[in-house]
Parts: C-alpha cells; sequence; structure tokens
C-alpha cells in the first residue's frame, strides 16, 4: 500500500480540483499549510497520505459534502444558460 496521495487523489478526497491545489500551490508555496512530499520520476506531485484530514483539520472546508452541494448548484446554473 502507498503511503503518499497523488495530487488527483488528494483533490478528490477534499472536494477540490487538481488545478486549483496546484495553482495555489504555486502561488503560495503550501496548500493552506500543506506541502507535498515530492515528485514521482513522472513528475506529478506526491503528498502525504493523511494530508487531507490536515486540510479538515485546519477548518478549510468543514466536509466534502457542503463543497460537493455548492460545486453541483453552481453546475446546475450553469446548464440553465
Amino acid at each position: 500500500m502507498r503511503n503518499f496521495l497523488t495530487t488527483k487523489e488528494f483533490a478528490d478526497k477534499i472536494g477540490m480540483k487538481p488545478a486549483s491545489i496546484r495553482v495555489f500551490l504555486c502561488r503560495h508555496g503550501s496548500y493552506h499549510g500543506i506541502k507535498p512530499i515530492g515528485r514521482m520520476p513522472n513528475g506529478w506531485l506526491i503528498w502525504p497520505k493523511n494530508a487531507p484530514e490536515k486540510f479538515f483539520e485546519l477548518g478549510r472546508i468543514r466536509e466534502p459534502e457542503i463543497f460537493e452541494r455548492t460545486q453541483n448548484a453552481i453546475n446546475h446554473i450553469g446548464e440553465r444558460k
């Protein structure tokens, strides 16, 4: 079993898009205080296995369901246009 997450896996667990995490990391040097632990041979970032738990402990988003409901509402509005 691996002891890391890819950016996509991390993003999926916290209800974000991988690109949002990469942009925030580039601009701020970490993702809300969480730093990648390295890179894979193909250049992909790898994150600590407990990164999602750290993210929620920091209180950035209380529950992934809240983000998912908000994202679904935004998507629904976009579909009406």
